[in-house]
């Protein structure tokens, strides 16, 4: 299946960039754009010298960093949810493994 390329407009401080993805991804990258213009703008209204390079960088280094937290929490819920999992086995592995006993009700 061939993927088409569409091309489209974002804007990041006021300056527009012209992009090219596969359009199953244009929602997505619009919405990281909006992230990355929101991260730009709240760098912006911190600092009163607005070099806009220094302030690209700052927020890619901001957002690497939410996206490194991220993972990191991802990593500890998917090592507690295989612990659950581990435990959860060796529970039903002993329920099915005990004796039956017969009760006799009549």
């Amino acid at each position: 299946m061939r993927m088409t390329n569409e091309e489209f407009e974002i804007k990041l401080l006021g300056r527009k960039f012209t992009m090219r993805c596969a359009e199953e991804e244009t929602h997505d990258l619009r919405e990281a754009a909006a992230i990355l213009e929101q991260k730009l703008e709240q760098l912006c209204g911190e600092r009163s010298q607005h070099n806009i390079e220094q302030i690209a960088l700052l927020a890619a280094l901001n957002l690497s960093h939410d996206l490194l937290l991220e993972q990191r929490r991802s990593e500890a819920y998917i090592k507690s949810m295989d612990s659950r999992i581990k435990t959860l086995q060796a529970t039903v592995e002993r329920a099915l493994n005990k004796p039956r006993t017969m009760v006799d009700n009549g």
